[in-house]
């Protein structure tokens, strides 16, 4: 796992988000317990139940536990995640798969062009 994303890991472990007021607290020693738990640190025993009722709280439709994979990793792909690393971030065995995330990060265009030493606003790049 990368190193980054462990440090986010270990912040989310060591915080809890009360809803519907979404302020992040530190955990109680109850809740260091489970990773999903209720604001008294019980686990949560359905994932798919709790995140749909929040859903609805927060008034999202149509949003599905693969919702939060697919933006997880497409905010990646446009934070210029390389799409092998987020391959292996998502347990595809063919990159074919992943490559659907690949026009969400146009700026490697522009960076491939960078490497030849071509100032930005001389260069024009276009798509053929």
């Amino acid at each position: 796992m990368p190193e980054q994303l462990q440090s986010k890991m270990k912040e989310y472990v060591s915080t809890w988000v009360n809803y519907p007021h979404i302020e992040v607290l530190p955990r109680t020693q109850e809740q260091k317990v489970f990773l999903f738990c209720d604001k008294f640190g019980n686990r949560i025993k359905s994932f798919i139940k709790a995140f749909m009722r929040l859903m609805r709280e927060c008034g999202i439709k149509d949003a599905t536990i693969h919702t939060m994979r697919h933006t997880y990793a497409s905010h990646l792909v446009m934070g210029g995640c390389p799409l092998r690393t987020l391959m292996e971030l998502l347990g595809h065995s063919d990159i074919r798969v992943t490559e659907k995330y690949a026009h969400l990060s146009d700026g490697h265009k522009q960076d491939a062009v960078k490497l030849l030493g071509c100032k930005q606003r001389s260069c024009n790049i276009t798509t053929v």
